[in-house]
């Protein structure tokens, strides 16, 4: 067994030389380190100790170049040597299991690459104000961190910033970033939400892949590139608007987004890359703009409650194989009457059709808001309330997403149990056509409030004008306890 005596560990800094495994010579004695010095950590041949830390003196400002502690709540000088600590090097506390927090001083301005990469129990960080640049994968795999606070000075989240960081659920990005670098918050499965500055112009490849938390974000008008496998996989996006900033959307880039209900593609968008939205499998319908002259292959594959897509333009000059494979059985194309390159009554192996709906109003109900219910099938259950009281509320948000007014809209109670939940009605009956992101709404609210002992259920219904999901039926549960 190794074991340190903490009276060897020196309150001044120390020139030494670094021997195999952690094994040093320090004026004419041989002493070790704690465990977590051995093993080839590589240290500059005339760095310097200071406490729990191997430094480098650049002249006027140091850098830490390695942490030699043993774990915990890990704060950092501010200054060596009457020298202010400006950067913390490349993997200076990489793979340390034992660190638990860390506190950065504001003298820092650069955190290196991989500088806390797979710290698996760091559960906290405090980055100062002063840091404006923080390395590829600086926090990769920081399992238990579970948010962090971007400094406004920072401007790119570089390459797997917070991957695998799957604790994460709160992270502020600063009107100062214009870039989101590749797998920056890939696999950061906490991440419900998420709001990107209108800084930001770029999206980078895999940037939000398998979030699978991700149930909202919010793309401004700023960005004008969404990478492939951008948000690929992010299982619990319900609804997508791209701004009319972009012109493209990538291959895969919201693939297998499985409660996809509805996506909003601008009409600056040509082209749809290849599997761009396969495995969509709950998404009903798709509108494809006017501009878009090329659909890469298998792009809605797999969409198996898909059954229309409606072309607002002429046919595509450039078709992939496969788009709209496996879609709903009663899956069809629309198109403009006045529209070229299209055949009926099939085109592309597919039914299609002109003239039919070349305008439709578009009924998408939200449960809590920006979170789509699919109809049918999205039940809501209230617990179990006792007999005669009334449970908390549940507020449900109707949007129209499409091109022309929602009309018609009376909410009811049906089914068994009606009568154990009370409804608050919608204020509004009709709802005007989308407008580029803007998505018109109304709300209403239902609560239960048993009348007997047991389970109870009952149905929303949502009667309109939409074209295929009329009446929109909510499957409702509850208990009556005494």
């Amino acid at each position: 067994m190794i074991t340190t005596n903490s009276s060897f560990i020196p309150s001044t800094p120390r020139a030494t030389s670094v021997l195999p495994c952690g094994k040093r010579s320090s004026i004419g004695h041989f002493r070790w380190k704690s465990l977590a010095l051995v093993c080839c950590l590589i240290h500059p041949v005339s760095a310097a100790e200071f406490g729990d830390f191997y430094y480098t003196d650049n002249g006027t400002t140091i850098t830490i170049d390695n942490y030699i502690g043993l774990g915990g709540a890990v704060s950092l000088p501010a200054s060596i040597v009457g020298k202010p600590v400006t950067a913390i090097a490349d993997g200076a506390f990489q793979t340390r299991p034992e660190i638990t927090g860390v506190t950065i001083p504001d003298s820092v301005t650069s955190i290196g690459i991989r500088a806390f990469q797979e710290c698996p129990n760091l559960a906290s960080v405090s980055i100062p104000s002063t840091v404006t640049n923080i390395g590829a994968r600086a926090f990769y795999r920081c399992s238990s961190l579970p948010s962090v606070t971007i400094p406004s000075g920072v401007t790119v989240l570089q390459e797997g910033l917070f991957s695998d960081c799957y604790a994460l659920s709160n992270v502020t990005i600063p009107s100062s970033v214009t870039t989101i670098g590749d797998n920056s918050f890939s696999n950061c499965s906490g991440i419900t939400s998420l709001t990107i500055p209108s800084s930001v112009t770029t999206i980078g490849r895999r940037a939000f892949e398998e979030c699978s938390g991700l149930a909202s974000v919010t793309i401004p008008t700023s960005v004008t590139s969404i990478g492939s496998y951008a948000f690929n996989d992010c299982t619990a996006l319900t609804n997508v608007v791209l701004p009319s900033s972009v012109t493209s959307i990538a291959d895969y880039a919201f693939s297998a987004c499985k409660g996809l209900t509805s996506v909003t593609i601008p009409a600056s968008v040509t082209s749809i890359g290849n599997r761009a939205f396969e495995y969509c499998w709950k998404l009903p319908t798709v509108t494809i703009p006017p501009g878009v002259t090329s659909i890469g292959f298998e792009a809605f594959y797999n969409c198996s409650l898909l059954t229309t897509a409606t072309f607002l333009g002429n046919a595509p000059s450039s078709m992939g194989t496969n788009v709209f494979a496996n879609a709903a059985p009663n899956f069809n194309i629309i198109y403009p009457s006045s529209a070229s390159g299209f055949t009926t009554p099939t085109w592309q192996g597919y039914p299609a059709g002109p003239g039919r709906a070349s305008t439709a109003p578009e009924i998408v109900v939200e449960q809590p808001v920006k979170s789509g219910l699919v109809d049918g099938k999205s039940k809501k259950s209230f617990g179990t309330v006792k007999i005669g009281k009334a449970g908390a509320p549940k507020t449900f948000t109707i949007r129209n997403t499409g091109n022309a007014t929602l009309t018609g809209i009376n909410v009811s109670l049906v089914g068994k149990h009606a009568k154990d939940f009370i409804l608050t009605k919608p204020g509004k009956t009709s709802l005007p056509p989308a407008s580029g992101i803007t998505a018109p709404s109304t709300t209403f609210k239902v609560t239960f409030k048993p009348k007997s002992k047991g389970n109870r259920s009952a149905a929303i219904r949502i009667k309109s004008n939409d074209t295929n999901e009329n009446p929109f039926d909510i499957p409702l549960t509850g208990a009556g306890a005494r």
